[in-house]
């Protein structure tokens, strides 16, 4: 007799999924004679990706992010595929290596429509072929020795089996890195793959789509005073009221209906960070983290590690020609508007709660610093209209026994108080993949001196940009 019952996949999606248990008198499927290659595509979404840039060897993989349309930096995708059945059995583990070198062995670029990214076909034969049935793939594409040397899948393999939740957790004093994963529920049939929906729906390419599970956020900026209430500016910081330090790599769109998916703004950090470092201006202790810390003297250097406004005219501008681009960035490749100075991180989703919201507590504060490290002059920055804002938001979260919890709720945010949205880009200012061509436009700070906030923009998903580069 069949028994069906409904189990959860080693927790991994937060999707339910029909199992199958089969009796004495069920026959075992074969694998096929006649199919000799099953095949199926992996694909890292990028939207607006661009030909790799070249980086040094000395330069930190995973960073850094330069502009509005990503490519991917990543060296790695590593991939399950797993009986979608209660037993969670691995029944394959693959490591793909050299993912975005630009010889192409591994992966090469696609386009398709308004997505880009990169995309390798995977091949099954022999032994490695499987029965007809049901199968969950499983991928994660990451950065060698990013995340303490993260590796996928090694603490969530046990026995044979996929037992756990896939995540990554930041270390205390580290930074989030570029990260991609997803999932896709495949039907094997006649010895095929075929790409299933988690409501039944048959889709015409076998395809595993990874996305991008952390947020980007960047600063340029040009026309910085050089002295605030007769005080000399050193620094350009942005801060954070909330630090999350654990990915969750659940909610994937891939196992869901994409023509009726209502999980596209999800929030999948968690574990906060309660080591702040940094503090609001008018506070009397830490309450903030560092996003993104600007030294202005390794752009306009000067004596005693000091910047220099050599023009004398109290600002930092193009006109100051001691000016140069960040040597370390400019190692790896960023150009920049004369004159400008840029700030960037990749962060993880949090959700804002209404208390911080009735509280007035913003998400971000741009701030001027001293030399003693003193806030001199800040902005609070707000989302741009109602940019981002929306009308609903899922959060991803671990309940007590491990397994993933999703809700879709009502979006409580205000420009103001907003979370943070994996795979979203939060920018003050336009920065092209070019040096300047007409397209760069630093906000210039002097003309916003006088102002309490200033406003960013955000990109879901970075769609419909096709000029810039994150690392």
């Amino acid at each position: 007799m069949v028994m069906k019952n409904i189990y959860r996949l080693a927790s991994l999606m937060g999707l339910v999924i029909l199992a199958v248990s089969c009796g004495d008198d069920d026959t075992i499927p074969q694998k096929p004679a006649d199919i000799q290659e099953q095949q199926f595509l992996i694909k890292v979404e990028s939207v607006g990706e661009t030909a790799a840039q070249t980086v040094e060897e000395n330069a930190r993989s995973g960073r850094p992010l330069f502009s509005m349309s990503p490519n991917q930096a990543i060296d790695k995708v590593e991939w399950v595929l797993v009986r979608n059945d209660g037993t969670a059995e691995v029944v394959l583990r693959k490591e793909m290596a050299g993912w975005s070198d630009t010889d192409n062995r591994t992966s090469h670029t696609y386009v398709d429509g308004v997505k880009k990214g990169r995309e390798a076909q995977v091949t099954l034969t022999g032994d490695e072929r499987v029965e007809d049935g049901s199968y969950l793939a499983y991928a994660v594409g990451y950065s060698s020795g990013t995340y303490d040397n993260y590796r996928p899948f090694v603490q969530t393999i046990t026995d044979g089996k996929l037992t756990g939740t896939e995540k990554v957790t930041v270390s205390e004093g580290g930074y989030a890195d570029e990260i991609f994963a997803g999932a896709m529920i495949f039907e094997v049939k006649n010895g095929m793959f075929q790409s299933v929906s988690a409501d039944g729906v048959d889709f015409a390419t076998p395809e595993l789509i990874l996305r991008r599970q952390v947020a980007g956020t960047f600063g340029y900026f040009t026309g910085i005073p050089s002295e605030v209430g007769g005080q000399s500016v050193t620094h350009v910081r942005l801060v954070t009221t909330i630090r999350n330090t654990t990915i969750l790599f659940g909610g994937f769109r891939s196992i869901e209906n994409p023509s009726n998916f209502n999980q596209e703004n999800v929030i999948n950090g968690c574990n906060p960070s309660t080591s702040h470092d940094a503090m609001l201006d008018g506070s009397s202790v830490n309450d903030a983290f560092t996003v993104y810390d600007i030294n202005l003297a390794d752009w306009f250097p000067g004596e005693n590690g000091l910047p220099e406004d050599v023009t004398g005219d109290g600002l930092f501008d193009r006109r100051d020609t001691n000016w140069r681009v960040d040597s370390e960035m400019e190692t790896m490749g960023l150009k920049t508007a004369e004159g400008s100075v840029f700030g960037n991180a990749y962060c993880v989703a949090f959700p804002i709660t209404r208390a911080e919201i009735d509280n007035g507590i913003p998400t971000f504060q741009l701030q001027l610093l001293g030399m003693e490290g003193q806030i001199l002059k800040s902005w609070n920055v707000l989302l741009r209209g109602d940019m981002g804002l929306f009308a609903k938001r899922t959060v991803v979260s671990l309940k007590d026994d491990g397994t993933l919890n999703m809700v879709t709720e009502d979006n409580p945010e205000v420009p103001l108080t907003y979370s943070i949205v994996r795979n979203h880009l939060y920018t003050i200012g336009v920065k092209s993949q070019a040096p300047s061509y007409g397209e760069d436009e630093p906000v210039n700070l002097m003309r916003e001196i006088h102002e309490d906030t200033l406003e960013m923009d955000v990109d879901a998903e970075w769609e419909g940009l096709s000029a810039i580069i994150f690392g």
